[in-house]
């Protein structure tokens, strides 16, 4: 608990010679010329009267202003190269499972043809019709074709 103590009045004391820095007194005078004159200390002759400072928002550096401008677009630039990276894989990955569930359904689908003793369709009142060899053997080839190309 000592040690603490110590440590924090020499802090205080380092600090103290600052905390008069940060309330400096601004003098203005006019010399014998008719010259005026700011400083921190008034002169030796003659009247000075104390300035007061009226801290205010100031105007804004064109060239900090620019440099921020730049640097926000290039973020904005960096931002929208980061969500059209996103949206890319996000595109890829979609179309990576759709081609993956095509290349299951055709595997199991020309499994299923292979292994049928006859194919049907149905017409458009529902009724079943069934498929002739060479309609057969052209929808088998189709099937052979759709693995072909979802899975790769």
């Amino acid at each position: 608990m000592k040690n603490f103590w110590l440590m924090f009045l020499l802090l205080l004391v380092n600090l103290a010679p600052g905390v008069g820095v940060l309330q400096a007194e601004i003098y203005k005078w006019v010399d014998e010329q008719g010259n005026t004159h700011y400083g921190e200390r008034p002169p030796q002759y003659g009247n000075a009267n104390e300035v007061t400072i009226r801290k205010g928002p100031s105007a804004p550096d064109p060239v900090l202003e620019r440099h921020r401008q730049r640097q926000q677009k290039f973020l904005d630039v960096l931002q929208q190269e980061r969500e059209e990276k996103k949206a890319k894989q996000s595109r890829k990955r979609r179309e990576r499972e759709e081609r993956e569930m095509r290349c299951y359904r055709s595997k199991d689908e020309l499994e299923t043809y292979r292994s049928a003793g006859s194919l049907y369709e149905y017409d458009g009142q529902g009724n079943k019709v069934y498929l002739n060899d060479a309609e057969r053997e052209k929808a088998i080839k189709q099937v052979e074709e759709d693995v072909r190309r979802y899975c790769k």
